[in-house]
């Protein structure tokens, strides 16, 4: 691990007159962490791959509005953490890497009002997620919230251009879809999204997503 300073346990190194998270102290001491949204007057915009992996005392994170990205299994396996919520404002987007949160097995809420780019696989087998309160844009990649069992409610809007392979497989409390008005669905939506499938207004058909391997563009619909 590379650094170049640590303060109350974290990590942190300096890219080009930015912080990046890149380790905690373990045990860890705290069950709850709030990063601040600088240190000396420099700002902390990136949570480093592996930052958090597998901290199994954290509980509540909370980060500073400036953050940009989480990266590649930053948050995995921590499966006593339950809450990560960012600051209000800063206005950019967010980018989670692959696996940041998987198998957070007792995370119930992620909570921003930043525009979310995800890779593949960001909250995978996060069983306890209820609440995914945040736009994303793009796509919503391959197994982005595969097997997460408790999710009860997701937006979908404007932002969003595809939806892909097994991206709600096993999904099988989700019952309540925000859509904006261009996002075309009949009664039978949420059962077949639930199966890994989605009505696609475009082709008037279903595409099985789950088994066809199928990424659906959504764009213009």
């Amino acid at each position: 691990m590379s650094y170049t300073f640590e303060s109350d346990g974290i990590y942190y190194r300096e890219i080009q007159g930015c912080l990046e998270i890149v380790d905690i102290r373990t045990p860890c001491a705290k069950k709850e962490i709030v990063i601040t949204n600088e240190i000396n007057g420099v700002p902390i915009t990136s949570i480093g791959q592996k930052a958090f992996f597998n901290v199994s005392e954290l509980e509540e994170v909370y980060l500073p509005n400036n953050i940009e990205k989480i990266g590649y299994q930053a948050f995995a396996y921590c499966e006593n953490l339950k809450s990560v919520r960012l600051q209000s404002g800063g206005g950019t987007v967010l980018k989670i890497d692959y696996s940041a949160f998987r198998g957070c097995t007792n995370l119930l809420r992620f909570c921003t009002d930043k525009l979310i780019k995800m890779q593949d696989g960001a909250f995978e087998d996060c069983i306890n997620l209820i609440s995914f309160d945040a736009a994303i844009t793009g796509k919503i990649p391959p197994c982005a919230f595969l097997n997460c069992q408790q999710l009860r409610m997701f937006t979908f809007n404007q932002e969003i251009t595809e939806i892909g392979v097994h991206a709600f497989t096993k999904c099988n409390n989700l019952l309540d879809f925000y859509v904006d008005d261009y996002f075309k669905y009949d009664d039978e939506f949420a059962t077949l999204l639930r199966r890994g499938k989605i009505w696609c207004n475009k082709d008037s058909k279903f595409v099985d997503l789950a088994y066809e391997g199928y990424n659906v563009n959504i764009t213009g619909w």
